[in-house]
């Protein structure tokens, strides 16, 4: 799956605002996280990669429980 212009900075934004998570999942976002993981860390943005996935199973996100820390 291509990544796109869309960075995980954007996405976060997106899904976690002040403070607070507001969009745990979508159709698509389980698994765009788990293919950019890779090149956010080949980009040195691993640690917000990671922040967003935890904050959205601490939101209740199931899917992404395996990535989480």
């Amino acid at each position: 799956m291509d990544a796109g212009p869309v960075s995980v900075s954007w996405i976060s934004d997106l899904c976690i605002q002040d403070g607070r998570v507001t969009v745990k999942q979508s159709w698509l976002s389980n698994n765009w996280l788990k293919d950019v993981r890779r090149t956010a860390e080949e980009l040195d943005e691993l640690d917000g990669w990671q922040m967003l996935v935890d904050s959205l199973v601490v939101a209740g996100n199931e899917g992404l429980a395996p990535y989480s820390r």
